[in-house]
């Protein structure tokens, strides 16, 4: 982890878990175990994720991530290229599609579910045609649209094991409402200092 444990520390309202306000724990193992021990869930969000990745990350995943950010750029020069190797620029229609894939690969997007749905089914019908057009299209969609997301899921990964192996961490973020706990019992979520919700 890169980042400077002490001065986060001395950045946080609190210095220990038991400082902080409605928190049912009274040590950071406290929280881990439970967590450990699935009576309590650790719900990290999306921008904290991606904000901490540089600092929770290491040097291989920070690279896997700018690769999985560079894939509609990667995917949309491929359509390029392969519609100038086959002399049909109707497939330059991939390139506006990479986009797409990306934007709609977002996990904060709303139709997120729909836009999974679509994928499959996108490739369902690139392998049932069998034409290599369609399946550059149909990669343009999918390379991006899958990129993001992986990009997204391994750094909330990363960030989730980070606050659990630094208690300065995890007050920071619990602090700053990058994350919470829910309790699967009750249902009660605590995030920040706003309290049990």
């Amino acid at each position: 982890m890169n980042f400077d444990e002490e001065r986060l520390r001395d950045k946080n309202p609190w210095k220990c878990v038991a400082d902080a306000p409605n928190l049912p724990f009274r040590t950071h193992t406290d929280i881990r175990e439970s967590i450990a021990n699935r009576t309590y869930v650790l719900h990290v969000s999306y921008p904290a994720a991606r904000q901490l990745a540089p600092f929770v990350r290491s040097y291989a995943g920070r690279l896997l991530n700018i690769l999985f950010g560079i894939a509609p750029f990667f995917m949309a020069l491929v359509v390029v290229a392969f519609a100038f190797w086959q002399w049909s620029f109707l497939l330059l229609v991939g390139v506006p599609v990479a986009f797409l894939g990306a934007w709609f690969g977002h996990p904060m997007n709303p139709l997120k579910r729909l836009m999974t749905a679509l994928t499959c089914i996108s490739v369902l019908a690139a392998i049932a045609v069998w034409n290599q057009s369609v399946a550059v299209v149909v990669a343009a969609w999918i390379i991006p649209f899958i990129g993001i997301r992986a990009a997204y899921a391994t750094s909330i990964r990363a960030l989730r094991n980070a606050v659990l192996q630094s208690e300065a961490l995890f007050l920071n973020q619990y602090w700053l409402g990058g994350i919470s706990l829910r309790n699967v019992v009750t249902g009660e979520t605590y995030f920040g200092s706003s309290g049990a919700g």
